[in-house]
């Protein structure tokens, strides 16, 4: 017990992350009350105990962790996702093993930090469904859109603000995509599937819009401008075309003037509703 005493001052304090050290035969030498929390088992229940006294059959999952900790002295780590004998949910969780060791370097018993990740799963789940949802509800819109527009040609009150609600929501999508590329995002770990069928779409959306620019009305425009025309009615503002295209803000507000004039054209909601009737962009 000498050498679990020496670390308890440290390992004790935390109330972040669980720590506990077995001897040889896995009974429990030191646990601190953060992971006893976990167990939902009292502290002083798991001392003398075995691993498998306190966590039951989930303990077969840990046992060749600790083992191999015991027998090779080498550090380990794992993800465990389980339903304990005394919680009423799945959890989860990452663990470190690592050989707690006498002063000839001998290792006398194991070690281990773990961090509850229950709740962060709870919130991946979260985002995973809010996600979904928002590509459901783009795509509904974009078919809404598309109907609206071929029902009723021009700008009205009732299509310009439906047309606000669309650009929304995909600004809102965007954002999302955006967000799934950081790192460390819980987007990037639960929706790589679904993101980069929305990106797939997206970009066969560009490729068949610029094979059909020269077949559409807007082919009297110049290549830069017809680049600005497209990128503007996909929701960008000048300064995301200016960084797109390598070109400056002004560069583009005076393309932007001249492609309007060209098409007799004064507002950007008019000019989606062009892009979207002629069929040059999908809403």
């Amino acid at each position: 017990m000498g050498l679990a005493a020496d670390l308890l001052p440290t390992v004790l304090d935390s109330s972040h992350i669980g720590f506990a050290v077995w001897d040889h035969r896995l009974r429990y030498q030191a646990i601190n009350e953060t992971l006893a929390s976990m167990h939902g088992v009292p502290l002083d229940a798991h001392l003398g105990k075995t691993l498998r006294d306190i966590l039951g059959p989930v303990a077969a999952q840990i046992e060749p962790q600790l083992e191999h900790v015991l027998a090779t002295g080498e550090n380990t780590y794992s993800e465990l996702s389980a339903k304990l004998p005394n919680k009423t949910e799945t959890g989860h969780w990452t663990a470190r093993y690592f050989p707690v060791k006498d002063t000839s370097g001998r290792v006398r018993q194991v070690g281990a930090a773990i961090i509850d990740l229950t709740e962060r799963k709870k919130l991946e789940l979260s985002l995973f469904g809010l996600s979904r949802k928002l590509l459901f509800v783009d795509a509904a819109l974009g078919t809404s859109m598309h109907e609206l527009c071929r029902l009723i040609p021009g700008p009205t009150q009732m299509t310009e603000r439906f047309s606000q609600l669309a650009n929304v929501v995909k600004r809102c999508v965007s954002e999302m995509v955006a967000l799934s590329e950081l790192p460390n995002s819980p987007l990037r770990r639960i929706t790589p599937k679904i993101l980069s069928e929305y990106k797939v779409r997206l970009s066969s959306n560009d490729s068949e819009s610029l094979r059909n620019r020269n077949n559409s009305p807007a082919s009297g425009l110049s290549k830069r401008q017809s680049e600005i025309f497209y990128l503007l009615v996909t929701g960008k503002v000048n300064k995301e075309v200016a960084d797109t295209l390598g070109i400056s803000v002004r560069t583009v507000e005076v393309h932007r003037a001249r492609l309007m004039l060209k098409l007799g054209i004064h507002s950007m909601r008019e000019l989606v509703f062009y892009a979207v009737r002629n069929n040059i962009v999908e809403p």
